[in-house]
């Protein structure tokens, strides 16, 4: 963050371009207001994006364990990462955050392992 010559004749902080594009906190309901309901059609792409991800790195981790347990540990990271975010998923389906429908939350609940 620079100076500036103000045109008072004082200097101060000159306001950087992420501050400019700040939404007031008075302003924060009204922007937030398209995500108050979940979107079904995005719940249902991260579900499935995020469940074939996790599968796809679990049969990766059981195939390189023949070749290296490095290797397994290298990959067992990521399987890792998506492992918590079905957590998430079937957590923030049990607010209502995620879906809405109740038929979803179980559904999603059976397929997360939860």
């Amino acid at each position: 963050m620079g100076w500036g010559l103000l045109s008072n004749g004082l200097y101060a902080p000159k306001e950087t371009q992420s501050e400019k594009n700040l939404t007031p906190a008075c302003d924060l309901p009204k922007a937030l207001a398209r995500y108050r309901e979940p979107d079904h059609m995005r719940s249902v792409i991260e579900l499935i994006i995020t469940g074939v991800l996790f599968v796809v790195f679990w049969v990766a981790a059981w195939w390189a364990l023949s070749i290296s347990y490095w290797l397994t540990l290298a990959i067992s990271v990521p399987a890792g990462a998506f492992l918590v975010r079905l957590f998430l998923i079937k957590h923030d389906c049990g607010h209502g955050a995620f879906s809405a429908a109740g038929s979803s939350m179980i559904g999603s609940g059976v397929l997360s392992g939860y």
